[in-house]
């Protein structure tokens, strides 16, 4: 959820339809050309703010987060085997209606205790400590916003203000790196990925090795 900028449990449903881009962007477009990098990225509404003016969020998939996601959706086939929920997009989770609110809060209640047990924090907590590190490298307000999909605050911002200009996307997307190097996000995340294989089989483990190879050289 940090690595993808503090998404709630809505938004990591609504993962399922998201647009994925790799090195083809629209490139007449001078805004979104600058993401044909090479980089993998997703195109992203969040649910609280799908019917409003938000801009969608542009999010660069960083390496760890496609095997955070895989790895999750083989402990989630366990947990929740023969329930008909789990997504066939690679990279997303689940695949319900969100309008049944029963079913999600079925589905995610049980794991939102849990860690408020474990850990004392609830999962909202991913969003406010990724906001937390963008204030404390003082990234600009509007930054901070177009990276969380919050919609312009002030009037001049509304009205004299564009967005979406090849500066500020640069920017965005600096700002994002810079949270998650902060962070040390590829870190916590690749030693979160090796802990979560102890409870999947010897052929997923073998997956890993070169993975194994990078934390402990960096340790």
């Amino acid at each position: 959820m940090f690595g993808l900028r503090g998404m709630y449990f809505t938004d990591i449903v609504a993962l399922k339809d998201a647009e994925f881009k790799h090195n083809d962007f629209n490139t007449k477009d001078p805004y979104l050309d600058i993401f044909n990098d090479g980089e993998k990225y997703i195109i992203h509404r969040r649910v609280k703010t799908k019917n409003s003016a938000n801009d969608d969020l542009i999010i660069r998939l960083d390496k760890t987060i496609p095997y955070l996601i895989s790895q999750t959706k083989r402990l989630f086939e366990i947990t929740h085997k023969g329930r008909g929920i789990i997504s066939e997009n690679p990279l997303a989770l689940f695949d319900y209606d969100l309008t049944d609110n029963i079913k999600h809060k079925n589905i995610w209640d049980v794991y939102g205790r849990r860690v408020k047990k474990l850990l004392g924090y609830s999962y909202q907590t991913a969003r406010k400590t990724y906001n937390t590190f963008a204030t404390e490298l003082e990234v600009s307000n509007t930054i901070r916003d177009i990276l969380l999909g919050h919609a312009p605050q002030s009037i001049n911002e509304r009205h004299y203000i564009n967005r979406r200009t090849i500066k500020i996307s640069e920017k965005v997307q600096q700002a994002h790196t810079e949270i998650l190097e902060d962070f040390k996000f590829d870190d916590l995340a690749s030693l979160l990925y090796l802990k979560m294989l102890f409870y999947v089989t010897d052929d997923d483990k073998k997956d890993a090795r070169e993975l194994i190879k990078k934390v402990v050289s960096k340790d």
